[in-house]
């Protein structure tokens, strides 16, 4: 049995192995969040917690490949699709809902997408304990 941290610490390592993609997303998430705090947007409590939110979708993807460990049936992918989707929907709608802050949710949520597909890739491996 792999526990949460050691399926976390795989989701960083794949990160890092695809540093070629994960380098610019980084960048540029934190360029849209310098941009935004020179031009003196304001980010309510509602804002900051909607950015937290968009992390969560990672250790959910991770959560599902700990619950469902080795557990070798095809609905639990399911459940992963649908995290993914429901992360897309989200970052769109909240893109469109933060007027003056489009590309820091965008830059965010783009980071977050890319967490959740290594996660989502470290999750498939628990679920079917077929590790690359």
């Amino acid at each position: 049995m792999n526990s949460l941290l050691f399926l976390l610490k795989m989701t960083l390592e794949i990160a890092a192995w695809f540093w070629f993609i994960t380098a610019p997303v980084v960048i540029f998430a934190v360029v849209a969040t310098v941009i935004a705090i020179l031009r003196k947007e304001p980010v309510g409590s509602q804002r900051k917690a909607t950015y937290a939110l968009f992390y969560s979708f990672p250790l959910l993807c991770v959560a599902i490949g700990r619950v469902f460990e080795e557990y070798r049936a095809q609905w639990p992918y399911y459940m992963l699709y649908a995290t993914i989707l429901g992360l897309v929907v989200f970052v769109i709608v909240t893109a469109i809902r933060f007027v003056g802050q489009r590309l820091m949710a965008t830059s965010h949520g783009t980071l977050a997408l890319w967490l959740s597909l290594c996660a989502s890739s470290v999750s498939a491996m628990s679920i079917t304990g077929d590790w690359i």
